[in-house]
């Protein structure tokens, strides 16, 4: 009995878009799906007893993860560069958690998810929205719906008989993080599919940034990052359309975030009401920067996960709703980026 469900787990798992891995307290991996052929494009023999921190691009990148999933014995959509079989690199998302074996001795197990076509997409779809061609974008982007969809109804079926079991744990926080990426891509593609259309309305600016704060709270307190707040008392409306401001500046936001360290990271957060004018601050104490282009903002972000992109549309964003977004450093102390909008 316990082979057959052996048996039937393994041809489960085999079946997952996602890697799934297991791996001892050292790092070495003990199982590996075949999704792994797929992605990175190594076979599953070449990888057991493999080091998983030997696949980062970046050796930085293999002890931020390290160091973060043994401080909080769980690590969620770790933005990460692996390396693929050719030498080529695919962009990541690894979610993983601690465990304990039956002799009470620590193993990780976790989920690689690949995000390269995404951000293709995205890329993709940035440029033809510049070409008033992004009629077809939805359709593209429900194509990325197929992969998470499919892990849940794999490990639903799976469930049912065996709910009570306590090892299908894992199985669970499968489908907990595929429903969670299901709602973020059906949330863009219903804020991004008519992008042609301007909507104006009233809007409280303090209770949008509330709004904004409390969905990145998670995230600030797991990386223990520091966030100060200074706003003004009085409040402010703009008009515009909330959800795609919310969703621009909090991209703004997650870029400063994702510029500083763990524990020593502060993020600031001030609005300055003056003569008619709203005047949105947000400051970090990173370090890395590039310099864009004449006329295009200054984009910054760590080395492991660059989203130029997805910085440059947010701008482009706040422009139509007639904000001016601006980006600075001094002496290498950090990024301020200010968001006027006229009140």
């Amino acid at each position: 009995m316990l082979e057959e469900t052996e048996k039937r787990f393994k041809t489960l798992f085999d079946k997952f878009h996602d890697i799934l891995f297991i791996a001892n307290d050292q790092y070495q991996i003990t199982y590996i799906n075949s999704a792994i052929k797929k992605i990175l494009g190594y076979d599953e023999a070449f990888c057991y007893s493999k080091s998983l921190l030997t696949f980062f691009h970046k050796e930085d990148q293999a002890l931020a993860f390290k160091a973060v999933l043994n401080a909080d014995s769980d690590i969620q959509n770790f933005q990460a560069a692996l390396i693929t079989i050719n030498g080529g690199v695919a962009h990541c998302s690894i979610s993983a958690s601690i465990q304990k074996d039956g002799q009470n001795k620590n193993y990780y197990q976790g989920t690689i998810r690949d995000e390269t076509n995404f951000k293709h997409i995205e890329k993709n779809y940035l440029h033809s929205e510049q070409q008033n061609e992004s009629a077809n974008f939805p359709l593209i982007l429900a194509h990325e719906f197929r992969n998470p969809l499919n892990n849940i109804k794999l490990a639903v079926e799976s469930l049912l008989p065996v709910i009570n079991n306590k090892e299908n744990v894992f199985l669970l926080e499968v489908i907990q993080r595929s429903c969670e990426k299901i709602n973020e891509l059906i949330r863009e593609l219903l804020i991004t599919s008519t992008p042609m259309q301007i909507k104006y309305e009233e809007v409280s600016f303090h209770k949008l940034l509330s709004g904004i704060t409390c969905k990145l709270e998670n995230n600030l307190l797991k990386r223990r990052i520091k966030l100060i707040t200074s706003f003004e008392i009085v409040e402010i409306n703009i008009n515009a359309d909330a959800a795609k401001v919310e969703i621009a500046i909090s991209n703004i936001i997650e870029n400063a975030i994702e510029a500083v360290a763990d524990v020593e990271g502060i993020i600031e957060l001030k609005t300055v009401y003056h003569n008619k004018q709203l005047t949105f601050f947000i400051k970090d104490n990173g370090t890395s920067i590039n310099k864009g282009k004449k006329g295009k903002p200054v984009v910054y972000y760590p080395p492991s996960f660059k989203n130029a992109d997805r910085l440059e549309a947010a701008v482009n964003i706040l422009k139509r709703y007639g904000a001016i977004t601006s980006f600075y450093s001094n002496n290498d102390e950090g990024i301020t980026s200010s968001i006027q909008f006229k009140v």
